[in-house]
Order: C-alpha cells, then structure tokens, then sequence
C-alpha cells in the first residue's frame, strides 16, 4: 500500500511509471549541469575582473594614468569633438 519515509508517505499506486522517474532524474542533472557551468562562468569573469584591476592598479603604481593616457590619445586622434 504505502510506507512511511520521514514524514512523506509514499503511495504506490501514485507513482511515476519508471520511464517518467528516469525523465525526471535525466532533466534534475542537466538543470544541476547548467546551473553548475553558469556559475563556472560567473567565476570566470569575476577573476577576469578581478586580474584586468590588478592590470590598472599595476600601471598606476607605476605612475602610468590608463584612463587620462587613453582620453589624451582619443583627444589627439580628434574623436572627441566639443570636448576639451
């Protein structure tokens, strides 16, 4: 009839056939596989982040201002017009 596990009772006439159970397991670990990879890749980018600050920190160390070396060159190559 049934059997008491934990504190859900399992009706065995309610069950999936074996077929939908496989399904179900199937779709569980390819859900769990893509959350897994989504989060491999959030890591990815957050050391990404992580490596091109220590790039800008680096060179401001060495007195190198990446942002205002960058604006000036843009400045001298005309590509800002009206900015001064």
């Amino acid at each position: 009839m049934g059997r008491q596990t934990g504190l859900v009772l399992i009706d065995r006439s309610q069950a999936f056939s074996p077929s939908v159970a496989l399904l179900c397991v199937a779709l569980r670990g390819l859900a769990l596989r893509g959350f897994a990879w989504l989060g491999f890749a959030w890591l990815g980018f957050a050391w990404l982040g992580f490596a091109w600050g220590l790039a800008l920190r680096g060179l401001a160390l060495r007195g190198v201002d990446y942002h205002s070396t960058h604006r000036d060159s843009a400045l001298a190559a005309g590509k800002c017009p009206g900015y001064r």
